[in-house]
């Protein structure tokens, strides 16, 4: 996939792991508690625009539909209007093209549009719900090849607050 986006929601774990702690599967499943399932979606830049404003609508809320995401980076400035918070979007280093397809991984709920992800229950399925895999079983498998990690530095998405607006 080009980038992944699941909701917030679908995470539930707030601790910081200390240096060298092991990543068991018993923990993915503690943090990951629902059984859900990776689909891979062929979007438009334009989807993944309107996924990320969705995303990031209820901002002030603390709702699950915040998107977590990754292969991306992108502003948002939550004092704008909804539907206009979002910019500077790059994959891959390169600026988004809103007429350009993408592959997205997604969890389950977003691809049926749950938490107001419904641009992206209308995405063609590459990987749909009858053969998609558990994300748990894809982190576990990641793990188990990646051996030590190290955590990135910079937020993937970037909180602009209106004095750092020029």
């Amino acid at each position: 996939a080009d980038v992944a986006l699941l909701n917030a929601g679908a995470m539930h774990a707030d601790q910081v792991m200390p240096a060298e702690t092991p990543i068991t599967r018993r923990s993915l499943v503690q943090w990951l508690p629902f059984e859900t399932r990776v689909l891979l979606l062929r979007v438009s830049g334009e989807q993944i625009k309107i996924a990320l404003e969705n995303g990031v609508s209820q901002f002030d809320e603390y709702t699950g539909r915040f998107p977590v995401v990754s292969g991306l980076e992108a502003d948002f400035d939550p004092s704008l209007p909804v539907d206009h918070r979002v910019s500077g979007i790059t994959i891959a280093g390169k600026p988004l093209r809103l007429d350009h397809n993408y592959l997205m991984a997604v969890n389950d709920f977003v691809a049926v549009g749950g938490d107001g992800y419904d641009v992206l229950d209308k995405a063609h399925r590459i990987v749909d719900l009858r053969t998609a895999d558990l994300l748990v079983q894809h982190l576990t498998d990641y793990l188990a090849n990646a051996g030590t990690m190290e955590a990135a530095g910079a937020p993937r998405l970037r909180l602009e607050s209106p004095a750092s607006t020029p």
